[in-house]
């Protein structure tokens, strides 16, 4: 693995480098100002796009090492506030998760999943947190 991105690595980079080279060039010497400014929106979304190819997966990896941590702790929990409060944790992860889903693929059906998991979520937590607290949920 990491005799792979000991080449891989500088290799996307020096790639970048050169896709921004090619555009900057662009940008200098356009015959027109319209050129100029598409040169520099290609610049910027090169950039863009460089970020996100590893950061989304990188955040969606670390939202699921969370949630694994989350359900050790709904687990073992000592006691019914600490599954509560990880019970809370984990509804919230798995709507952050599925906002990255959502960028990621470029779907808005994730944006609906995380609204609906966001509602559930609060309602789930204040009955959860009614019972813990009056030992009822309905009055």
């Amino acid at each position: 693995m990491t005799s792979v991105l000991s080449w891989a690595l500088p290799l996307a980079l020096l790639l970048l480098m050169l896709a921004m080279a090619c555009t900057l060039v662009r940008l200098l010497k356009g015959p027109s100002a319209q050129d100029r400014v598409l040169a520099l929106d290609c610049m910027y979304l090169n950039a863009m796009l460089s970020v996100l190819s590893w950061a989304l997966p990188l955040a969606l990896l670390l939202l699921m090492l969370a949630m694994a941590c989350t359900l050790v702790r709904l687990l073992k929990g000592p006691s019914a506030q600490d599954r509560v409060l990880a019970l809370d944790c984990m509804y919230l992860n798995a709507m952050l998760a599925m906002l990255v889903l959502g960028l990621l693929y470029g779907s808005s059906d994730y944006f609906e999943a995380a609204l609906l998991i966001a509602a559930f979520g609060f309602v789930g937590s204040t009955a959860m947190a009614k019972f813990l607290l009056r030992g009822e949920v309905i009055e």
